[in-house]
């Protein structure tokens, strides 16, 4: 007879649940509960948005640590978030569990008080939610604390655990633990946390470099249904189109409660001006990073606590924050991944016997086309997998500054070693390691203890560290900071002069006075509208939704996509149209369409190969014939182009030549702005990471001879 998961919790914990007036488990929870208890595995714990993951977890190991008895003198949990507002939240559920438990749940980020975090070091124990940021801080600030604090834990919990893996926060995390490894008295579980996970078996090795004992548990069990509409909005007039989407979503949302996804800050301020003037009062809230954090908790709690009343945001709310039940998500603009559109969608249908329901608002064809791929992806739960780096040499700067502070100095040969174990750092070189280090001691981020072999800070390195901006691998931004009065509401882009305006939380404020040294803007309110410029937060699709686009256009089956409003179905099928002939439906096949000013090229490459077609075009002196579509992954080229250029796609000599030189050109592009210690590194080391996390050379000489092209004319 098969136990029920309930039977293998203590007796004290069933009661609690009952106490809850919990009548039945979730599915996750009755999967995962006997296996924390029957295994010693790491699991990955996959389900959908509320479905129970956090309780699925805890419950077992609270059980676990109540009939063992040993958690008042030591910390046993530590629970790794990618937000603090996360972490909040989590706080609530769990110290509901563990009220009479007597089990501490300590909060640690960069908003606990002194107070707070001084009496939890003086006795440490029980439960500490922290980010990633703040266990750098930690090992940096109180490296004599590490082993009393850290030296008893058991079970690691990392939510959204999808959110690291490939990223420079899920390398900084993962470089982390495996420091963190020499205080644990012995090694503890781990246990990652998401709602959508791609590319399970490197999320394992991410876990666990012995990805063999890692084991994922997942539940695709629900009894509710996903229903999502696109609606593409046509016209040459931007203020009609956004008019029509107004009046849509005034339609859809009235008298409920309703999230309004945007890919900019931009838009958010713009559509929720719109929402609200053409409401006639106030309903929808703002909510991005720009947005002071007082404020967006402020509508967090109003929306928990208001039934008719909505949020207009960024990503910012795309994870597990709670802000109650929401009837319906809708998405302006389609999402830029397939994992992007499955979180936003899963914040709705949490009430019983509800359904998950979402609208996409289109207003351009290739919009339209990335929207219709990245449904039918989700609806074949194909989620983009992480891509892993070997060449982490900036990560790798920024850790062994840390490293070096965290023990005091350190023996070269020891370090070495240290960082060649480290699964972040493992197919570096041990040469290249040494060649790094040998660097920063010349450029005085670290420096060898007179009279020893020992390594320790350097002056230029100690200044690093002793920056608050140290502890965390993404880029921190410097905007200035806007106040109305005494309150900060927010933060903007680019200074402005007295008498100037712009909107931010959905109010237009005029600016009073500006300091400048401290970056501070005095506002008061102005009745008029004017929206603001925010930096972009670009529009490239993944890899995933240009295959899955290619594959549906090619298919010779005729899509249902009853999903899709009238206007949207006819520009799809002229789309579809292109691909009529046989020929275009084959796999190495690419469709070209021509008229009297361009040359469209179809060819829905993966980004890191059109990066690479594109530098080789470039090298090959045709910089001035042909445009790269990032939307895409096409190519725009002038008439008269000869498209079986691409076929000899070569990265020879010539063209390497080129591409190193580019490669260190400050200025011609984006990646200084997404990797953080990208400019402290030497020529070599910042080439060899442009160059592996930029492009695929090796894809695109692969790919490129092996197509044909087939020229149509669109109808």
């Amino acid at each position: 007879m098969i136990r029920p998961a309930i039977q293998f919790l203590s007796e004290k914990m069933r009661e609690r649940i009952a106490g809850f007036g919990w009548k039945n488990l979730t599915d996750i929870q009755e999967k995962t509960i006997p296996l924390v208890y029957q295994s010693d595995k790491d699991l990955i714990i996959e389900a959908e948005t509320a479905s129970g993951k956090t309780e699925a977890v805890f419950l077992p190991i609270l059980s676990k640590l109540e009939e063992e008895g040993n958690y008042k003198n030591s910390v046993k949990v530590l629970y790794i978030s990618p937000l603090k507002a996360l972490i909040n939240d989590q706080f609530e559920r769990v110290f509901k569990i563990t009220e009479d438990m007597h089990i501490r749940v300590v909060k640690w980020h960069g908003d606990v008080s002194h107070s707070k975090k001084k009496h939890f070091l003086e006795h440490p124990s029980g439960i500490l939610q922290i980010t990633p940021e703040s266990i750098e801080a930690f090992m940096v600030n109180r490296p004599e604390k590490l082993a009393q604090v850290f030296s008893g834990v058991e079970y690691i919990v990392i939510d959204e655990v999808h959110s690291f893996v490939g990223s420079n926060r899920g390398y900084h995390l993962q470089s982390l633990l495996y420091r963190l490894g020499r205080y644990f008295e012995k090694k503890p579980r781990v246990f990652g946390l998401s709602a959508t996970v791609g590319g399970i078996d490197l999320v394992k090795k991410w876990m666990n470099p012995d990805e063999k004992s890692v084991e994922l548990v997942e539940s695709r069990e629900t009894s509710r249904k996903t229903l999502i509409n696109i609606q593409h909005i046509v016209g040459d007039d931007e203020e009609e189109r956004d008019a029509e989407i107004v009046k849509d979503i005034l339609k859809l949302t009235a008298g409920k409660k309703a999230l309004v996804f945007c890919n900019s800050r931009f838009n958010v301020e713009k559509y929720g001006y719109l929402l609200n003037k053409a409401l006639g009062c106030k309903k929808f809230y703002a909510h991005h990073s720009y947005i002071d954090k007082s404020l967006r908790e402020e509508v967090e709690n109003l929306v928990k606590k208001t039934e008719d009343i909505s949020i207009i945001c960024t990503s910012t709310l795309e994870l597990g924050i709670d802000i109650g039940s929401v009837d319906i998500v809708l998405q302006i603009d389609c999402t830029h991944s397939v994992s992007a559109l499955k979180q936003r969608i899963g914040r709705t249908g949490r009430r019983a016997g509800q359904d998950r329901i979402g609208q996409i608002y289109t207003t351009e064809p290739a919009h339209l086309l990335a929207a219709i791929a990245t449904v039918e992806a989700a609806k074949e739960n194909r989620v983009e997998a992480p891509e892993i780096t070997k060449y982490n040499y900036d990560y790798l700067f920024q850790q062994i500054i840390s490293m070096v502070i965290e023990r005091n100095g350190v023996r070269a040969e020891e370090l070495v070693l240290d960082i060649k174990n480290n699964p972040v750092f493992s197919q570096i070189e041990v040469s290249k390691i040494a060649k790094l280090i040998k660097y920063m001691i010349e450029q005085k981020y670290l420096s060898i203890a007179m009279g020893t072999d020992e390594i320790i800070i350097g002056h230029v390195g100690e200044k690093m560290a002793h920056n608050k901006d140290f502890y965390a691998m993404f880029m921190a931004t410097e905007p200035f900071s806007v106040y109305y009065g005494s309150k900060k509401i927010g933060m903007i882009d680019e200074c402005k002069k007295e008498g100037q305006g712009f909107s931010l939380y959905g109010q237009a404020w005029v600016v009073k006075s500006v300091d400048v040294k401290l970056k501070k803007i005095y506002v008061e309110k102005l009745k008029e509208t004017i929206l603001t410029h925010f930096a972009s937060a670009g529009g490239e699709r993944s890899k995933v939704v240009r295959q899955k686009l290619m594959e549906i256009l090619k298919s010779p089956e005729n899509l249902p996509i009853n999903y899709v409003n009238k206007a949207g179905q006819e520009i799809f099928e002229a789309e579809k149209a292109l691909y009529r002939d046989k020929k275009a439906q084959e796999k190495n096949t690419r469709v070209v369409t021509k008229d009297d000013t361009m040359t469209e090229m179809q060819l829905f490459l993966p980004p890191k190969v059109l990066n690479a077609v594109s530098v080789y075009l470039t090298a090959m002196n045709y910089d001035d014939d042909f445009l790269t579509d990032d939307y895409l992954g096409n190519l725009v080229v002038k008439p008269g182009f000869d498209v079986d250029e691409l076929k000899k796609c070569n990265f020879n000599k010539r063209v390497k030549r080129v591409i190193d030189e580019y490669a260190l050109m400050p200025g011609t592009n984006e990646f200084e702005l997404r990797s953080k210690y990208y400019p402290y590194l030497s020529e070599e080391m910042r080439q060899e990471i442009y160059l592996e996390r930029w492009f695929d050379f090796e894809g695109a000489e692969k790919m490129m001879p092996e197509l044909t092209f087939v020229h149509v004319c669109e109808e």
